[in-house]
């Protein structure tokens, strides 16, 4: 055992590292060397530092960003029977409102930030990762700076809007998208929203109605254009040399869950049914709001980004659909194709990297906003309606929308049919697609929405957006088949931006179709996760060889920018 003291502690012998491995020290290793094997050793260690250095800028530059004050509506310390938040798995009074005791406890876990003080939380059923949104980066900005706007207040006009658009959503789920634009009911959900005053959804800037490519739609850029759904949902795809139509497993038309006030009770409880949600025996290609939904409920995360990318890498376009500005465009590189940089192995890495945007919106869920689902607000809903409690909910959805009158005849008939239930009662309980209702999280700002936006965000930059869609195709309307699109006829040309930011919203707004999320939530999570990519690939441009211009790419609200 060598015997030889070591001088310092190990903080101060950290401290001398830099030096140690300065450039001036490099040229004495080569000189000593003399061959290509001491070159391989002056990068390597010349590399250590240089990768320490730029490890620490960013690390720097994160940190003297100004964050941006967490504040959540306000309901939580507006009411005392918590009506405005999340609650499901806590036990609850016969109207479904939260036990108080229960909710204290749920409180001081997450402020412990204790996993053993929420394994002791009252109530039944698993609570889905209130921890997730504390894990730190190693790269891109923490889950705590990003802005997020409130979410909206139980008595606000937006958030009556934002139910009522869910309503409508749940009563037009078997309609063709199609047929928006002269199915009865289409045309009336088109009507009522338009008279909402909170409703955020695109419309006429100067009439202020409501059209049919409008109707649950957003307003990024292409989203309006043609199509409901994205082009990267319909087209055919190759993974590891098997060809893959997407034609899917949807569900079963007609059939609706959490319709019959004590069905509603248990979920909120957290008493879970094991049966299985049922599937329609026929795959088929998307054509409505069920088969969105479902789509939604079915994804891995990132799968439908990658998809996107295999679809794009493989059609008629090939690298030459990359962005302009990558080294290895044809336009700008004879010699040399990228791979693990500016190539298929790069995009697939960072596509990978989007779980961490998810510690974004579990933070907000979790730890500011602790925001209620639509299912919890459809409860408040039923219960202002039938007299049996009080709540501040907006006239604008309470006595002068249709939509509650259609609801009740809705709920009454799905409650007649289903064999389980089988008793003619309404209710104004929001129907939901899953057996269970939504995830046992909080809901605002949206999962799927920061994963959304934050892979939208990488594939806008790593492609030339402003190129034409190639081979566009539709759905028929039963889904069994794929027709050309024409130009001119079903919608303007489409472009791969456009139809980037379609498949987001598809993924984002599928998950309101299937009734676990809301228009707000959508927004805020598309939002939260373009900017962490765009603070990423801000880090990820200091790390490359070659000279690069950097990212271009246009945001959701239509700005173009370099990154």
């Amino acid at each position: 055992m060598s015997t030889q003291r070591k001088r310092g502690t190990p903080r101060q012998q950290g401290k001398r590292l830099a030096p140690k491995t300065s450039s001036a020290r490099m040229g004495k290793v080569v000189s000593k060397q003399g061959d290509h094997a001491g070159l391989g050793l002056s990068l390597g260690l010349k590399r250590k530092a240089e990768a320490f250095r730029l490890r620490l800028k960013a690390a720097k530059t994160e940190l003297f960003l100004k964050a941006p004050p967490l504040t959540a509506n306000g309901d939580e310390e507006r009411y005392p029977t918590r009506i405005g938040n999340f609650t499901k798995t806590l036990p609850h009074n016969e109207l479904g409102e939260v036990e108080p005791a229960a909710y204290a406890a749920y409180l001081k876990g997450l402020a412990a930030q204790s996993f053993e003080k929420l394994e002791v939380v009252p109530g039944e059923g698993r609570l889905q990762n209130p921890l997730g949104g504390l894990a730190f980066s190693m790269e891109g900005p923490d889950s705590a700076v990003i802005a997020v706007q409130p979410a909206p207040a139980l008595a606000s006009a937006e958030w009556a809007a934002d139910l009522a658009e869910l309503y409508w959503m749940a009563l037009l789920r078997d309609v063709p998208f199609s047929a928006y634009d002269s199915h009865p009911l289409a045309l009336e959900a088109r009507r009522d929203l338009a008279r909402f005053s909170g409703y955020k959804g695109p419309r006429d800037p100067v009439t202020g109605e409501i059209r049919a490519k409008d109707l649950f739609r957003t307003d990024h850029p292409g989203v309006r254009d043609g199509l409901m759904v994205s082009q990267f949902q319909l087209q055919n795809f190759i993974y590891d040399g098997i060809p893959i139509p997407q034609r899917f497993s949807t569900a079963v038309p007609e059939q609706d869950f959490l319709t019959f006030f004590p069905e509603w009770l248990r979920a909120q409880r957290g008493i879970r049914v094991t049966t299985p949600d049922p599937r329609d025996l026929t795959l088929r290609y998307m054509r409505n709001a069920r088969d969105m939904g479902r789509s939604a409920g079915q994804d891995i995360i990132t799968s439908s980004y990658i998809k996107a990318a295999f679809i794009l890498l493989l059609s008629p376009l090939g690298v030459e659909g990359f962005d302009e500005a990558n080294p290895y465009h044809p336009s700008r590189s004879r010699r040399q194709d990228g791979f693990s940089t500016f190539g298929i192995s790069h995009l697939m890495e960072l596509i990978g990297k989007v779980h961490k945007s998810e510690h974004h919106s579990w933070f907000q869920k979790w730890h500011v906003q602790r925001f209620l689902r639509p299912e919890e607000g459809g409860g408040r809903v039923h219960n202002a309606k039938t007299g049996a409690a009080s709540y501040p909910i907006h006239e604008d959805l309470l006595t002068r929308s249709s939509v509650l009158e259609h609801i009740f005849e809705l709920n009454r008939r799905r409650n007649r049919e289903r064999p389980e239930i089988g008793q003619d009662v309404g209710t104004y309980l929001l129907p939901q697609l899953f057996r269970n209702g939504c995830p046992t999280s909080p809901s605002y700002p949206a999962g799927h929405g920061v994963t959304a936006g934050c892979c939208g965000t990488l594939l806008k930059a790593w492609f030339n957006e402003d190129l034409p869609f190639p081979n566009p195709v539709k759905p028929t309307e039963d889904g069994l088949s794929l027709e050309p699109y024409r130009v001119g006829v079903d919608g303007p040309a489409l472009t791969i931006g456009g139809e980037i930011n379609k498949l987001v919203h598809n993924l984002t707004v599928g998950r309101n179709m299937s009734g676990v999320h809301w228009r707000s939530d959508d927004v805020a999570g598309n939002l939260v996760g373009e900017e962490v990519a765009i603070r990423v690939l801000r880090e990820e441009k200091a790390l490359y060889p070659e000279r690069f211009e950097g990212f271009r790419l246009t945001r959701f609200d239509g700005t173009s920018i370099t990154v």
